[in-house]
């Protein structure tokens, strides 16, 4: 009896053991495919670089030349978080999906006036293919419209002096 008692025991344990075993395999292989699951649904990564060469010198000038403690620099805003389409019904979604991917480089925010009064936009090479022409005249359209000046600065010009001249056109 004593040694049946002792293979039953035995039994339970390597029993218990292989449980215990299969429920860490278990976990481990859940996590796995938890981060897996994780991957495959959030198929993102942070770029590296926010602003281009360009956008990041003319951005370094603006900032160095403009009154910061009456204006801030917005970068990289959507347009459809400042302008709104009008349109309703089925115009509606079309002209609002003209605007909502879309963003200029730098907003110039007055902070007295609580307003903007200032879009930027840097052009560089990608400016000269005819999709992007007619993208940025629909632009040019649209601030005219809204009565926002949008100025547009080519890349390979002197930064400096383009911006002295843009500011001097802000609200005293």
């Amino acid at each position: 009896m004593d040694s049946l008692n002792l293979v039953i025991w035995s039994l339970v344990l390597v029993a218990l053991g292989a449980v215990g075993m299969l429920w860490l395999v278990r976990e481990k292989v859940q996590r796995i495919l938890f981060q897996r699951e994780i991957a495959e649904a959030m198929p993102y990564v942070l770029k590296y670089e926010f602003f281009n060469a360009s956008e990041w010198a003319f951005l370094q000038e603006l900032e160095r030349q403009i009154d910061l403690d009456r204006y801030s620099v917005f970068p990289k805003v959507r347009i459809e978080d400042y302008i709104v389409t009008t349109a309703t019904g089925v115009d509606q979604k079309y002209k609002r999906n003209r605007i909502k991917s879309s963003h200029v480089d730098f907003l110039i925010w007055d902070k007295h006036a609580s307003k903007l009064v200032l879009a930027i936009e840097v052009d560089g090479s990608s400016h000269r293919s005819e999709r992007v022409h007619q993208r940025d005249d629909f632009k040019n359209r649209l601030f005219e419209t809204v009565g926002l000046k949008l100025v547009r600065v080519k890349t390979g010009t002197n930064f400096a002096a383009e911006i002295e001249q843009l500011l001097q056109t802000l609200p005293n």
